[in-house]
């Protein structure tokens, strides 16, 4: 049985045999569509955090108008607790696009090229 070499750039298939080969393709060509299923996953978990904050900035009321410095204090706070929620719904997403470039980068490591 043939085995399987993860390099820099590329992932390679060691094997002996054609069979040995016919099988290290099939596990190569498998193991890139369960990396698709899991950036599907992955996409579908950032989609859900960015619809969650669509939904939510707009049920928000508007900015408090006028109302001279009582009016500007609360606006401040407007504008600070939107800033927080707009910086955690992206801190939220950052270590998934990490998890999906990771993928990405190993589907396309995997090519499957005859010699």
């Amino acid at each position: 049985m043939g085995k399987i070499v993860y390099k820099d750039v590329y992932v390679t298939a060691e094997v002996d045999s054609v069979k040995d080969a016919k099988v290290s393709i099939k596990e190569l060509k498998l193991k890139k569509k369960e990396l698709g299923i899991k950036k599907k996953e992955v996409s579908s978990q950032i989609s859900e955090i960015r619809a969650a904050y669509r939904v939510k900035s707009a049920n928000r009321g508007p900015m408090v108008r006028g109302g001279g410095k009582v009016g500007g204090f609360f606006r401040l706070f407007q504008r600070a607790n939107r800033h927080a929620a707009r910086s955690d719904k992206e801190n939220s997403i950052v270590p998934l696009e990490d998890v999906k470039t990771q993928i990405d980068y190993l589907i396309n490591s995997i090519r499957v090229v005859p010699n």
